[in-house]
C-alpha cells in the first residue's frame, strides 16, 4: 500500500490574534501589521445614525438629550440607532479612565433598529466618560463622550481634570454594570 505524506508550509505570512482582557478578538493582524479581510475578519457595513445620553428612556425615546451629568444621577442610558447590522451583535462599552467597566452586548433583529444600554453610576465617578459601539468583529463603529460631576465642576472638556480614579483608573469604591435594549422600527 502506498502512502503519501503532504506537508504544506506558508511562508512569510504568520497570522497573530490581539486578544483583549476579556479574552475577545479584535483584529487579525499578519506579522508585518497588516490587517486581513475577507470571509473570516469582514469590514462592518453598518452604522450608528444616532447617538444620544439621557435620564431615562421613555417608550422607547430618550427622554432628554445630555452632555453633561450632576453627579447625583444614578443611572445613565445611552440610546442608539443602528443601520447596516441586522443578525449581528453589538455592544455598547462604557469606558472611564480608559478602563472598560461594563458591556452591553445587543442582538439586532430588525434594521434600522434602535436600542440603550445604561450604566449604574456612584456619585464618586466623576470625569469624563466614553461609550463606544462595537460590531460583531469588535470594531468600534461609534464613540460618543458625557461628563458626569458635581454641579460646580461640569466643564466638558474631556482633556480636564481625571479625578475620581484611583490610580489605577478603576472608579472609587462603588459597582457598575451595563445592560442593553432594543427594538427595530
Amino acid at each position: 500500500m502506498n502512502q503519501r505524506i503532504i506537508m504544506l508550509c506558508v511562508v512569510g505570512i504568520v497570522p497573530s490574534l490581539l486578544v483583549t482582557t476579556t479574552g475577545a478578538v479584535e483584529a487579525v493582524r499578519t506579522e508585518s501589521g497588516q490587517e486581513l479581510a475577507g470571509e473570516n475578519h469582514p469590514a462592518s457595513s453598518g452604522s450608528v445614525t444616532t447617538k444620544t445620553f439621557t435620564t431615562a428612556i421613555v417608550d422607547g425615546k430618550p427622554a432628554d438629550d445630555q452632555k453633561a451629568f450632576e453627579n447625583s444621577v444614578s443611572e445613565i442610558y445611552f440610546y442608539t440607532v443602528l443601520e447596516g447590522l441586522k443578525g449581528q451583535t453589538v455592544t455598547h462599552r462604557w469606558k472611564y479612565s480608559g478602563r472598560v467597566i461594563s458591556n452591553a452586548d445587543i442582538s439586532v433583529t430588525d434594521d434600522p433598529f434602535s436600542t440603550w444600554s445604561s450604566n449604574g453610576m456612584e456619585s464618586n465617578w466623576t470625569g469624563f466618560w466614553t461609550v463606544e459601539v462595537l460590531d460583531k468583529n469588535s470594531k468600534v463603529i461609534g464613540v460618543d463622550t458625557f461628563e458626569y460631576n458635581h454641579p460646580r465642576n461640569l466643564q466638558m472638556d474631556p482633556d480636564a481634570n481625571k479625578a475620581g480614579a484611583d490610580s489605577d483608573g478603576i472608579p472609587s469604591g462603588g459597582w457598575g454594570w451595563g445592560r442593553g435594549r432594543g427594538w427595530g422600527w
